[in-house]
């Protein structure tokens, strides 16, 4: 499944189990550190870059996938998951009317964070046989 990865964490211990498991799953992933440099710094820098050059700002997790969708436009949705420690169903509810497209709760589980890369990858799939993706 050729999937592109952003990934913001702000924790170094959280960055790296991330990384390992998406390394055995035969992924890599930009990593954006939301916490150290905020909108001005290297964080934004990547963000834009992996937007295909669409200013993004770095912003809390529930405002971040309409200001991303904004940018990106409707023939090349992202698919945004959420992983938080955020486990409440109206934490969740929240996310999901925010705009995010899947919810995982830390810790993350290694087949969880599996299927919800499968689940990605069939919807951007799907959107793009129907026209709607690039």
């Amino acid at each position: 499944m050729p999937l592109r990865i952003l990934m913001a964490e702000g924790n170094d211990v959280n960055q790296k189990v991330a990384q390992m498991m998406l390394a055995r799953l035969g992924y890599q992933a930009d990593i954006v550190d939301h916490r150290r440099r905020g909108a001005r710094g290297d964080a934004a820098d990547l963000l834009r870059r992996r937007a295909h050059g669409n200013q993004l700002a770095v912003m809390d997790g529930l405002r971040s996938p309409a200001k991303i969708r904004a940018e990106r436009g409707p023939r090349c949705p992202p698919w945004i998951v959420a992983v938080t420690t955020a486990a409440f169903t109206s934490e969740r509810s929240a996310a999901f009317a925010a705009g995010l497209n899947d919810f995982l709760t830390k810790p993350v589980i290694f087949d969880q964070l599996q299927q919800a890369l499968v689940r990605g990858f069939h919807e951007v799939q799907a959107t793009r046989a129907a026209g709607k993706g690039r």
